[in-house]
């Protein structure tokens, strides 16, 4: 599937101070960090993404591209909810290239969910099979939006698209509840999906996971994100409970030659190795109740041992931050070379 790209301007009489805001914002409030050009646009560009801000005299053009449709649909309502943190009245008159303002219907990459099955991988995890239609379409990718009503007695009232490209989303009674979910895997012929879901014992998307009946359905949009790991021999991969998906569909991707440490949570080392069913990597198990307070240690240890390439982690915001500082510093991992994301914080 061909790469999908799109551009706008971004109306302001002061250019400059509008990209300063943006990099302000970026940083602080999403610890990301902007690149310079040899042309002196400001951008990042990772996992296949890449975002390119430029400033011009009549504003500042913002420039989009993405693996394919389906990851463009989320990654121009990212940046338009970005804008609109800082100007909203900026954000409402934003237009894009190649955008038909008029359809303002369903995203292209906007599907209804169907539950046929559920099982248990490990012990912490529920797994769902869906039957979706026409999959090949959304495209390759590591996650989906799923979304039920906040109110689940309610008829859901699905996102649809605004002028600007943004999302727009039900609000009040009609609000919905929006978590990510990593696909597990895929059968595009059969319209399958299977989907794996932290079994929380509370929340509404765990709730669902583990009671909804057959038949039930789920609004489903994306994917996004890649498994990009540059090429390297020697990695090092962590995740609580809520990134072990990403990393087996990881290890997935990985060549035959490359070798290095997984430490995962689970309650044993033999559920995490029939989980990623890995036999190139060493599998270690935190149990849960250890797991936060354990793994920035785990991983001095086993990094000090032997130096990865490439470093990843996925969890908690708080252990994020910490391995993220210890693949930067300790290991002096470059950019491309280390990822460290938070997917939920404590206490919300």
């Amino acid at each position: 599937m061909s790469i999908a790209q799109t551009r706008a301007l971004l109306l302001t009489p002061q250019p400059d101070e509008m990209l300063a805001a943006v990099e302000h914002h970026l940083r602080q409030e999403h610890e990301t960090h902007l690149e310079t050009g040899k042309d002196g646009s400001r951008f990042v560009d990772k996992d296949g993404f890449c975002v390119t801000f430029q400033t011009e005299e009549k504003g500042l053009q913002i420039s989009l591209r993405a693996p394919h449709e389906g990851m463009l649909v989320l990654l121009r309502d990212q940046v338009v909810q970005h804008v609109h943190e800082l100007s909203p009245e900026a954000a409402s008159d934003l237009r894009w290239e190649g955008f038909d303002c008029a359809l303002r219907d369903y995203p292209s990459n906007f599907r209804i969910g169907t539950l046929i099955a559920r099982s248990r991988p490990v012990t912490g995890l529920l797994r769902l099979q869906l039957q979706v239609d026409d999959i090949p379409a959304l495209g390759d990718g590591l996650h989906l939006k799923v979304m039920l009503p906040s109110q689940p007695s309610r008829a859901p009232a699905w996102p649809r698209l605004g002028a600007n490209g943004g999302l727009q989303w039900p609000k009040g009674k009609d609000a919905l509840h929006v978590r990510y979910l990593t696909i597990r895997a895929t059968d595009p012929k059969a319209g399958l999906v299977w989907l794996d879901v932290v079994d929380h014992g509370d929340g509404l998307m765990s709730t669902w996971a583990a009671t909804a009946k057959v038949g039930s359905t789920i609004g489903l949009m994306g994917p996004t994100g890649t498994p990009v790991i540059p090429q390297v021999e020697r990695v090092f991969l962590a995740a609580d409970q809520t990134a072990m998906p990403v990393v087996a569909r990881m290890i997935e991707t990985l060549p035959p030659q490359v070798r290095g440490t997984v430490v995962a949570e689970c309650d044993s080392a033999e559920e995490a190795r029939s989980y990623f069913n890995s036999d190139k990597l060493e599998i270690v198990a935190l149990d849960r109740a250890s797991f936060r307070s354990a793994i920035l240690e785990q991983a001095t240890e086993i990094c000090r041992v032997e130096k990865p390439q490439y470093a990843f982690f996925a969890g908690e915001l708080l252990n994020a931050r910490e391995l993220r500082a210890f693949f930067r510093g300790d290991l002096a991992l470059g950019n491309r070379h280390h990822s460290s994301i938070g997917y939920w914080r404590e206490h919300e």
